[in-house]
């Protein structure tokens, strides 16, 4: 909590004053009401701030901020598009995790529009059932927003993605699929029942897979520099 991957966090405060707290419902988004929310957070946001300047300003004296002259804004917001998806991808199934992942300079354009429009679609199913609803776009929005400041738009070294640090926007991918299993199970006879098997058997599956893949392991020292495939 008190890395600066956690500049966002006032954003998610605003978040969960909205769902699950409910401080904010219905038609009640006046702007007044909205002010009070926002001001209770400017503390947050001040430390924010400051994080956020100390941390470029320690990258810059590194020399790890990539300029835009070596790599174009339109290369980074291909990037930033199909990186969400793979974060996505990895989060569900976690295979091919890397210690570094090489950024490609340039994706091509029929895979950067699939995952400009997968996340389009997402976004837009999310935002038309948040009514009924509210933890999909909350969850949603938790997590397109905490992977900002590493979604590569302020490139820092010649990455594509680095999943060590979806562990905090992971948490609003799980609030969505975990109160989505809720709802959907709403209606069974013994949903306490068939939720905790279906847990327990996701979590021997996800053992076997571990165990499976334990012998395809590659050691750190080849691995770290680039010579295993």
């Amino acid at each position: 909590m008190s890395k600066p991957m956690l500049v966002t966090w006032p954003l998610v405060m605003l978040l969960l004053d909205w769902w699950p707290l409910g401080r904010v419902t219905g038609d009640g988004w006046q702007v007044t009401r909205v002010r009070g929310l926002v001001w209770e957070k400017v503390p947050f946001l001040a430390l924010a701030l400051v994080m956020s300047a100390v941390t470029f300003a320690a990258q810059k004296y590194d020399d790890s901020v990539v300029s835009i002259s070596a790599l174009p804004f339109d290369a980074r917001g291909a990037n930033a598009l199909v990186s969400y998806c793979r974060y996505l991808k990895k989060l569900f199934w976690p295979s091919d995790l890397a210690i570094y992942y090489p950024h490609p300079g340039t994706w091509p354009m029929g895979k950067v529009a699939l995952a400009g429009g997968l996340l389009l679609i997402i976004t837009a199913l999310c935002f038309a059932a948040r009514r009924r609803h509210p933890f999909l776009l909350m969850g949603w929005l938790w997590f397109v927003a905490t992977l900002l400041p590493v979604i590569g738009l302020v490139q820092a070294g010649w990455v594509a993605m680095a999943d060590r640090f979806t562990y905090a926007p992971s948490l609003g991918v799980l609030i969505l699929a975990v109160w989505g299993v809720n709802e959907l199970a709403g209606r069974w006879r013994y949903r306490a029942i068939g939720l905790s098997v279906a847990g327990c058997a996701a979590i021997a599956l996800c053992l076997g897979i571990t165990r499976l893949l334990e012998g395809q392991r590659i050691p750190f020292p080849a691995y770290a520099c680039g010579c295993g495939k």
